[in-house]
């Protein structure tokens, strides 16, 4: 049996001590819930100057991040876009089980999308669909 992996190590830049706190303390809320699957979610840690680093080994659930990173970035008035990307890997060379994810936050809102859904855009491209 093959395990399956989410994978990613991002930094969220924080200006100042009260944005890293702020963010923390608001992943610490998420971690706490228990509706959350923790199996899911993932580790947070602060970083020097202020940033806080995000990463986890096997999955995320991303939709709860993001509307953590989300709410932070209106919170605060965060003008830049925060990005990240994820990798889908395999613990054995299983056929469609590797790809990835890219993600982008700005100003409250965000978007996704997979290498799967990405080469389906443009495979309708070359097809004139």
């Amino acid at each position: 049996m093959a395990n399956n992996y989410e994978q990613f190590s991002e930094i969220v830049p924080c200006a100042n001590e009260e944005q890293q706190t702020w963010l923390l303390a608001r992943l610490a809320r998420a971690d706490a819930d228990e509706d959350l699957d923790k199996h899911t979610w993932c580790d947070y840690a602060p970083n020097p100057l202020h940033d806080v680093w995000i990463y986890t080994w096997e999955a995320v659930n991303l939709d709860a991040l993001m509307d953590i990173i989300c709410e932070f970035q209106v919170k605060f008035d965060i003008q830049e876009p925060w990005l990240m990307s994820y990798a889908y890997t395999c613990s054995k060379p299983r056929v469609g089980k590797f790809g990835g994810v890219a993600v982008i936050a700005y100003r409250g809102m965000w978007d996704a999308m997979s290498t799967n859904m990405w080469i389906q855009t443009e495979l309708d491209k070359i097809k004139g669909v």
